[in-house]
Order: structure tokens, then sequence, then C-alpha cells
């Protein structure tokens, strides 16, 4: 379980961290000028509003939230990150996506998933939507859970903190084997670097 965790780090590291080479090429982020609301949110005359704000593609999130497990409730916290590979549509970025939770309940459950998603970032908040790999090592004994997971997510750009930062609820569902199911909703931060 450690071996798989260090080389999922290792895996996230990397991603989010390679900075613009890793893209097939950088694409035009910027907007032309937008609305006094937006001028407001993001101190800007245009541009994207959510997490990855900063302009470079990369945004890292963490939460504290709920966690269910068949049938079983846990409290837990999660980090992820993700990185924009290519543009889907101008406004559209592609990205790829990892989250690590840990939670606490009955049992000691760590989910992990490697994905997909695409965000949305010209509203007054941001939108992001995906699909993920997730596996869940857990204490109970037994096999380690894999499957499918669906995330969302919503962020509130908060300026007056510190830009690039903003406040986030994520719920996801993963579709796991065996008949087992995680949904988790968390709230938190998600920051642009």
């Amino acid at each position: 379980m450690f071996r798989t965790l260090a080389s999922l780090s290792v895996v996230a590291a990397v991603i989010l961290t390679a900075g613009p080479a890793l893209a097939a090429g950088e694409f035009d982020a910027t907007a032309p000028a937008g609305s006094g609301y937006q001028q407001l949110i993001t101190g800007t005359t245009g541009g994207p509003t959510g997490p990855s704000a900063a302009g470079r593609g990369r945004f890292g999130w963490a939460g504290v939230g709920y966690y269910n497990a068949a049938s079983s409730g846990f409290f837990g916290f999660n980090l992820g990150g993700a990185y924009d590979i290519l543009p889907v549509m101008p406004d559209l970025p592609l990205s790829v996506i990892g989250n690590v939770g840990l939670a606490f309940g009955d049992v000691v459950i760590l989910p992990i998933s490697v994905g997909a998603a695409v965000h949305y970032d010209r509203l007054p908040f941001s939108l992001l939507g995906g699909a993920t790999f997730t596996l869940v090592p857990h204490t109970d004994g037994g096999g380690t859970p894999v499957g499918l997971g669906l995330i969302g997510m919503i962020t509130y750009p908060m300026p007056q903190i510190r830009q690039g930062i903003s406040a986030m609820a994520q719920i996801q569902y993963h579709f796991l084997d065996d008949g087992f199911s995680l949904f988790v909703l968390d709230v938190g931060l998600t920051m642009g670097f």
C-alpha cells in the first residue's frame, strides 16, 4: 500500500510541477475586457476568475468533509491538484487531476484518485467536472476496492485574502468493485500557482 501511495505521489508531483514544458502548446487564457463585476472580483479587466486565475493552468486544493463508504460515515481530509494539458475549447481546458483523501471512522480509508477533468473559469465562480480511476486502501482487512469515480467542484474567488485563492465545495461519487461505493462531500480552499 505504501509503495503504491509513494508511486502515485511522485506521479502527482511531476504532473503538478513540470510546468509549461508538458503542455503540447500554451494556449491564450486571456479574454477581451471583462465586465465591471469581473474586474472587481479578479482585479483585472478579463481572464479567469477561478483557481487557475494565476494564469499558469495548475491549481491545488485542500478540504475537510464527510465520507460515506459501505454505509459507514467518516470524517476526512482531502488534497488534490490539477494541471491543464490542452484546451478542449478556448475557455474549457482539459486537466489531469489527482486527489488523495484520509478519512477516519470505524476504520481508516485512503481514497486515491487519478483522472481527467475540464474546468470553466469565466463566470464569477468556477466549475470543474471529471472522471477518475480510484483505489481505496483501508484498515478493515480484505481486498482493496478499485473503480471509477466522478468529481464535481465549484470555487468562488477570494482576492481579499490573496490573488488566486478560492473557496471550494466538492462532491465525489466512486463506483467500486464488489458493489461498494464511496461518496465524498468536502469544503475547503483552492490556490492557483
